[in-house]
């Protein structure tokens, strides 16, 4: 259950973020090369914000609770992209996908110290 409501904060951070970028950009209210930090910054804030909740609700070794959760994203990443394009892997990719993985176990650990400070 703290897998799904992990991914539920990730997806909706997510989508509303990117969709507020999407009627900034049909606008022309920013630059393409500002759209593209920005979304960057979004699945950075969308990653660190489901990594610390699954950090905050897991007992013990939160890396490895933000290894699967990163893993489940990254998953849900390819799926998205294999199906319009094809397979198109290149080293951008992979490290795009490996700063989600560090990310979500990064966070994950944070949340697991935060949840022992408090206590």
């Amino acid at each position: 259950m703290k897998y799904i409501k992990s991914l539920g904060i990730f997806l909706i951070s997510f989508i509303f973020l990117n969709i507020i970028i999407s009627i900034l950009s049909y606008f022309e209210l920013l630059n393409t090369n500002i759209i593209n930090i920005i979304k960057i910054i979004i699945t950075i804030l969308s990653i660190s914000l489901s990594g610390l909740y699954i950090g905050i609700k897991s007992n013990k070794k939160g890396y490895l609770e933000g290894l699967k959760l990163g893993g489940i994203i990254v998953t849900i990443f390819l799926l998205i992209t294999l199906i319009p394009k094809g397979i198109i892997f290149n080293k951008f990719t992979w490290l795009y996908y490996l700063m989600i993985i560090a990310l979500e176990v990064l966070s994950s650990t944070i949340g697991i110290n935060i949840k022992k400070d408090k206590s």
